[in-house]
């Protein structure tokens, strides 16, 4: 079976969708990665042929934008019209020709694929990161956290499903809308310009396209299926690719890991804060590690005892740690779950808040504000991770519970499920360019 594998986004991302495809490689099927080729080395590493779409500077361009973290100046529609908009079409072109020389599945996708894979009558598979990170995947008994932090008086809502719905009821509520808002999936990010994309394609301008199944990529105990989440949702486990390295005793372990993944972009604050705090705890036998590509937001002076490095293989570099400090992306905190690493989460946008209460309903960390926590708070908390017994025990229970390989296995799974003939060829007024016998091009 041809399988096409296309995914837009941060390397948080990427990831999930990777690692589908690699293990679908593995089981000896043929399968094509079309993303940005600033993520080529990572494909071919995982044995995929790479589909480029667009230039390694459109990613590069993304990474430093300032108000990437910034909802308030950058908001999810300005995001995709500034960054992704320009590459829907090279996605779409790039996904029509895998579909013409014969793919029979689409895997992760975008819009632009997405609106491919529905012309040829190629069924797809969602992937979701995190369940923060996918419109669409919500639940009334257990709502998502909101993306920005909670009031102090109200944190301790948090701390469980029920309480953030008497949240949202109490939020909704002040704002007059007495009903919970109907979810939009998808249809969420139609734009103009997107429902003039899919009219040119012959397609309804409004988004009509369900996916075969989503495939949850984290355990259950991260985040349970629901009752009233859509149809077809896959609970599989998490994605953690490249597999983790054993971790070393917690007694041998000397870093406090400071990072916001890749997309690093006007984060100073979190960095000069994190460090202060790690100043403030006094512990000579701990080093702390900032990883993060952007130089410009580490402090131009580093004290001893901390350094920088912009990237670091975090399959062996988590399992090293006493403490990770990080932005509250699933990536890393997966990571973190999995070696049994306390964390200490600082979110700035989207799912990293939701992501961030689930680990700290875990009892595995504690989410907090750079912009708000003072360094003296930000301290204390630190040192409370590090050295509490009873936060050492629910990371030993849930690091025993998370496993490296379910996840991408049960996704890879349902994936071959799709067996049947391909359906007939693309629909009037579909663009699809010609098939090239033999090759994705």
């Amino acid at each position: 079976m041809k399988v096409l594998v296309a995914i837009w986004g941060s390397t948080g991302d990427i990831l999930p969708s990777l690692a589908i495809g690699r293990e679908l490689k593995r089981r000896g099927h043929a399968v094509a990665f079309a993303a940005n080729p600033y993520f080529q080395g990572l494909a071919e590493r995982a044995g995929l042929e790479v589909l480029a779409v667009g230039e390694r500077a459109h990613h590069e361009a993304m990474m430093a934008d300032n108000d990437l973290f910034d909802a308030q100046r950058l908001s999810p529609i300005e995001l995709l019209e500034k960054h992704y908009f320009p590459r829907m079409a090279d996605f779409h072109r790039v996904a029509a020709q895998a579909f013409a020389a014969g793919a029979r599945v689409l895997v992760g996708g975008e819009l632009g694929s997405i609106a491919a894979a529905q012309v040829a009558g190629v069924p797809w598979f969602k992937v979701a990161a995190s369940p923060g990170g996918n419109t669409g995947i919500d639940s009334r008994s257990d709502p998502l956290h909101p993306e920005r932090p909670m009031p102090r008086p109200l944190r301790w809502l948090a701390g469980s499903g029920r309480g953030v719905w008497l949240y949202w009821r109490l939020h909704h509520a002040r704002h007059g809308l007495w009903r919970w808002p109907r979810l939009q999936g998808e249809a969420a990010f139609m734009t103009d310009e997107a429902r003039a994309f899919r009219v040119a394609l012959g397609l309804r301008p409004e988004f009509d396209c369900a996916p075969r199944e989503a495939l949850c990529m984290w355990p259950a105990h991260f985040a349970p299926a629901q009752r009233d989440w859509p149809p077809r949702m896959r609970v599989c486990g998490f994605p953690l690719y490249p597999r983790p390295q054993p971790p070393l005793p917690r007694a041998e372990r000397r870093l406090v890991v400071i990072t916001t993944g890749t997309l690093a972009a006007a984060q100073d604050a979190f960095y000069d804060k994190a460090v202060a705090a790690f100043m403030r705890l006094g512990r000579p036998d701990l080093q702390a590690l900032l990883v993060s590509p952007n130089q410009c937001h580490i402090p131009a002076s580093l004290p001893e005892g901390v350094r920088h490095v912009a990237h670091a293989p975090f399959d062996e570099l988590i399992g090293r740690a006493a403490l990770v400090v990080h932005h509250g992306g699933i990536g890393t905190a997966a990571y973190a779950l999995a070696a049994g690493v306390p964390q200490l989460m600082m979110p700035m946008r989207g799912d990293q808040f939701d992501n961030a209460n689930r680990v700290q309903r875990l009892g595995t960390g504690r989410m907090m504000s750079a912009a708000r926590d003072s360094v003296d708070d930000i301290a204390r908390t630190m040192a409370r991770l590090i050295d509490s017994e009873s936060v050492a025990a629910r990371c030993a229970h849930w690091r025993e519970r998370t496993d490296a390989e379910t996840g991408v296995r049960q996704a890879a799974d349902r994936v071959e499920t799709v067996v049947a003939p391909r359906r007939a060829g693309p629909r009037a007024g579909g663009a699809l360019a010609a098939a090239v016998s033999g090759s994705w091009r």
